[in-house]
């Protein structure tokens, strides 16, 4: 804790560190029971467990149902990020060069909007426009990934716009005063200087996707089923160790992937405040 939080926080500090280790607790507490119930030997969810075996995770890794559900949510999280990490890169890039006013921030509002609405009443809304839609566009992934592209922008802008903010403004201002173009500081100034924090909003975004499951079990087709939604369909017929063993897999990925997400947002970080000093 830095000197400067400690002293925002006063004598109160002592009961938000406790408060933050209890709430960690609680978050990796569920953790604590899945993933060792995933390497039992025996046919139950039981914990402690009987035993050791991996048998559940090489039944996932060799049944079709698991793989290509698997395949399926890499699909919709890998296009949709691209969508959305195109979409709030350049409104990151296109609000930063409005004036700031009353208007620049109720923009800014309406852009992470997504965020707050109900991802059920967002998906009830979106079935029903998908559904006056051709039936061919209807039985593939395109209606999904639009939709999951949406919930992910906010974060890409958010993401993006946070390292627009440590990019001095004055170096397109200069570049323009020397008869650089838009296009040109967009391509030579803009986009090199924030491309860690774009790669690092896109896996952000990714980790989004690959485990939501509403926008899925509203918008996916018929023949396509993503692995939250495979989930959910085992979870009602059984509760088989499985499913321990798949939740697993999906957390050690999740971590994966925002970890390195993280690594490369303190690398912008870390650049940007050398590049000042």
């Amino acid at each position: 804790m830095n000197q400067e939080l400690k002293l925002g926080l006063g004598i109160s500090r002592g009961a938000f560190v406790v408060l933050g280790v209890l709430l960690g607790i609680f978050l990796i507490l569920p953790l604590l029971v899945v993933v060792p119930t995933s390497w039992t030997a025996g046919q139950l969810v039981e914990f402690p467990p009987q035993g050791f075996s991996l048998q559940w995770y090489e039944q996932v890794l060799e049944t079709p149902m698991w793989t290509e559900a698997f395949v399926v949510s890499l699909q919709v999280a890998f296009f949709g990020s691209i969508i959305a990490t195109i979409l709030g890169t350049a409104i990151a890039l296109g609000m930063r060069r409005l004036v700031r006013g009353r208007g620049t921030r109720v923009a800014q509002s309406l852009f992470i909007l997504p965020l707050a609405i109900p991802y059920v009443s967002y998906a009830l809304g979106l079935y029903q426009l998908v559904t006056k839609l051709p039936e061919a566009l209807n039985e593939t992934l395109i209606p999904l990934i639009l939709a999951e592209s949406v919930i992910a922008m906010p974060l890409v802008y958010v993401v993006v716009a946070g390292a627009l903010a440590n990019v001095d403004p004055k170096l397109g201002r200069a570049a323009s005063t020397m008869g650089a173009r838009w296009p040109t500081i967009l391509w030579r100034i803009d986009l090199p200087l924030v491309k860690l924090g774009v790669i690092a909003a896109f896996i952000f975004a990714f980790a989004t996707i690959f485990d939501e499951a509403t926008l899925a079990l509203f918008l996916a087709p018929v023949t396509e089923v993503t692995l939250a939604q495979q989930l959910y369909r085992s979870a009602a017929e059984s509760i088989a160790p499985t499913l321990s063993a798949v939740s697993t897999m999906i957390t050690l990925l999740a971590i994966i992937v925002l970890g390195v997400g993280t690594i490369i947002s303190r690398r912008r970080v870390g650049s940007t405040q050398g590049g000042e000093a």
